[in-house]
């Protein structure tokens, strides 16, 4: 049985990244973990003297945490009646980074799932900056950021970008494979170069990823460098009708600027399809 933490904050985002997820394994057994995080974000500026205080914050926002999630448990018992899915819900004090290391450290979890708002709006963006937190520091488990807008009906098309400067191990790509051959996905595998040809490693790391994929559908695709890595991909994003863009959280490649602030800023909030995040493993 798969296990896959949903963050949610009880927004139009974090519901249609619950909706999202649920679709995606519609078909497998999973264990849900329906988990919000709570917070004062004044916390800090109370003092010493204020402890008291403090803790009734904290008592309040704990029992409205508690409250919340026996109205999403309700909800999914009353229109959700899927045999393969359980569902468990966590209510966290602290932020989600401490809570996701600790559910990571206690459980074997497959997947996180995070809501995409975007960058428009009077409040703070929680999943959005929450987001970007979470793909810089969580870095061992993969993550799926789903966009608000998002209305996912099937997972046709998947785009997964690399430079083939690294091998690629089937067990690092494991969930992609999962996924793809489930929905019986087209994978485009694409380079966004400024090289005209591949140097011997390329090639041969190319060739130990297309046994990595066997069994999938996939295909190669070279795409001329824009002006930045993240324009590119959008732009093949648009062009292959994509719904879903796979990264790896390799650093010292192209790729490490997807999981800098600016750039995944742009591609969190701006992204018009999910975007799934996976380790980079030593196996």
């Amino acid at each position: 049985m798969k296990k896959v933490a949903i963050l949610t904050d009880f927004s139009k985002s974090a519901w249609n990244a619950l909706f999202t997820v649920l679709k995606l394994y519609q078909d497998s057994d999973v264990l849900f973990y329906i988990v919000h995080c709570y917070e004062p974000a004044f916390g800090s500026m109370l003092g010493d003297r204020n402890k008291e205080r403090l803790a009734i914050i904290y008592e309040s926002l704990s029992a409205d945490s508690t409250m919340q999630l026996d109205e999403v448990d309700s909800y999914l018992k009353k229109h959700h009646q899927v045999e393969k899915h359980r569902f468990e819900m966590r209510s966290v004090k602290g932020n989600v980074v401490d809570a996701l290391s600790h559910m990571l450290n206690n459980e074997d979890i497959d997947l996180i799932v995070m809501g995409q708002k975007g960058a428009t709006g009077a409040i703070d963006v929680f999943m959005g900056s929450n987001t970007i937190k979470v793909i810089k520091k969580i870095i061992d488990c993969p993550i799926l950021a789903v966009p608000e807008a998002q209305d996912f009906k099937d997972l046709d098309r998947i785009i997964f970008p690399t430079d083939f400067s690294r091998r690629i191990r089937e067990c690092q790509i494991s969930l992609l494979n999962e996924m793809a051959v489930a929905w019986k996905s087209k994978l485009t595998v694409m380079q966004v170069t400024q090289e005209a040809s591949l140097g011997a490693d390329q090639k041969r790391n190319k060739e130990r990823l297309t046994q990595a994929l066997k069994g999938v559908d996939t295909c190669f695709k070279n795409v001329e460098m824009k002006q930045s890595v993240n324009a590119s991909i959008a732009a093949a994003v648009k062009e292959e009708k994509a719904d879903l863009i796979v990264l790896i959280h390799y650093t010292h490649t192209f790729l490490e600027r997807l999981i800098r602030e600016p750039v995944v800023k742009k591609m969190a909030i701006h992204s018009d399809v999910p975007f799934l995040v996976l380790p980079q493993k030593d196996c």
